[in-house]
């Protein structure tokens, strides 16, 4: 049983000829794609041997040894130009996937799409490929044992997308624009924890007080014009 999170990264993947699945850690998501039936190759990629040698017999117990193939990858070191219609990249922070994508940019703009799910700085992640030619086709937020996690699926079309506003940046436009509940419930968080360390600065004075008031103030401003976007 994979998590609600992995479910919901393998349900973004499309029929295609091959996908890749950049940090595979234990196979979950190329055993998922590769029980599913339509993705014709599958690869599963991971810096790590130990995590490698796990999926190998995690895909074993399954019988799919003939449908994924994993190679030990530092990124998409491994992966031929053109090779992946379609990769995927979750579990990572968003300065560790731009770096994977900037680091072999032939083999990510050539690919149709990528299944992107960044755990951190996921608002400057978004300024990143936009302003490198992606584009965010579609966000989405889910919430798992009272994480949330933001999935997007993004392909490059050589377009500099610098249009975005600043809570567009830190929610994501597309989530916006259909109005994700889940993504609703995330900025009224955001909202409650600013709010909460600004009580928390109450009375205190200097320079470091200050800009952290100031911090959140800002913080508010944006989550407030985002939640507008729901009325």
């Amino acid at each position: 049983m994979i998590s609600k999170r992995l479910e919901m990264i393998v349900g973004l993947v499309p029929a295609c000829d091959c996908a890749a699945d950049i940090g595979t850690d234990h196979g979950y998501v190329p055993i998922s794609l590769a029980k599913r039936g339509d993705v014709k190759k599958i690869i599963g990629m991971d810096i790590r041997k130990m995590p490698l040698e796990k999926a190998r017999e995690n895909i074993k117990s399954e019988g799919l040894e003939d449908k994924i193939e994993l190679r030990l990858s530092d990124g998409a070191a491994a992966l031929k130009e053109g090779e992946a219609d379609v990769i995927v990249i979750s579990g990572m922070g968003g300065s560790l996937i731009a770096k994977i994508m900037r680091e072999r940019e032939d083999v990510f703009k050539k690919a149709s799409l990528l299944v992107l799910s960044p755990q951190s700085e996921i608002a400057q992640f978004r300024r990143t490929i936009l302003l490198n030619g992606y584009d965010i086709k579609e966000e989405s937020v889910l919430e798992e044992d009272g994480k949330y996690y933001f999935l997007m699926t993004v392909s490059f079309d050589d377009v500099l997308h610098d249009d975005y506003s600043d809570e567009e940046l830190t929610y994501g436009r597309a989530g916006l624009i259909k109005k994700d509940p889940v993504l609703r419930e995330f900025i009224k968080r955001d909202i409650r924890l600013s709010e909460d360390v600004l009580k928390k600065l109450e009375g205190k004075s200097g320079l470091s007080a200050d800009e952290k008031r100031s911090e959140q103030k800002k913080k508010i401003c944006i989550a407030e014009r985002a939640i507008e976007r729901y009325k």
